[in-house]
């Protein structure tokens, strides 16, 4: 008489992580193990977008977190985390083309000159280079999130006095400026 005993182990799986690491340093799990994973740092303007399966099964606990648990499956698996391009914010002040660029996007700028005034230049605030800061169109490159402000000075007019003068040095002004004039005395 012989007596025979059936063993069992249950079976386990492996979880590979692309873009990222667990915090265990087992090699297999067992179905329904929870696992902590966390993606790797983004590249530069890069964040990151979510967890993926590639292949096999289980289930992300919260697929928008860059760290988060995975509770394996009935299978070999593999994750991934993934990534996307930063947008960043360019304000316009004073004229057109604020939006949202990727990294070193080339936005289109053009100052909004109010009757009366003449633009004088553009000012920038943040991480953005302006290709020719004297011209009321140009290029913003985009560099991060920034503001660039479109400059104006009041237009100046030229008064000639002919047969006259004024008492003033200067012969430009500005538009409602009031100017003393006198004519000449009458020759004789």
């Amino acid at each position: 008489n012989a007596k025979v005993t059936a063993t069992f182990a249950e079976k386990e799986y492996t979880l590979d992580i692309i873009n990222g690491s667990s915090d265990s340093d087992k090699d297999t799990y067992k179905k329904g193990e929870q696992v902590a994973i966390k993606a790797d740092a983004p590249e530069a303007h890069k964040k990151f977008a979510g967890w993926v399966i590639v292949s096999g099964e289980g289930e992300i606990a919260d697929p928008t977190a860059a760290e988060t648990t995975f509770i394996v499956g009935a299978q070999d698996t593999v994750i991934r985390a993934e990534y996307e391009d930063v947008l960043y914010t360019l304000t316009v002040e004073n004229g057109t083309g604020s939006g949202e660029y990727l990294f070193n996007a080339e936005a289109s700028i053009s100052a909004t000159i109010p009757e009366g005034y003449v633009f004088t230049g553009w000012v920038t605030e943040g991480e953005v280079e302006i290709a020719d800061a004297t011209k009321a169109e140009t290029t913003a490159t985009v560099k991060g999130n920034a503001k660039v402000t479109a400059t104006f000075a009041e237009k100046e007019y030229t008064l000639n006095i002919i047969n006259g003068g004024s008492d003033d040095e200067k012969n430009t002004y500005k538009k409602g400026e009031q100017v003393a004039i006198k004519a000449d005395a009458p020759e004789a």
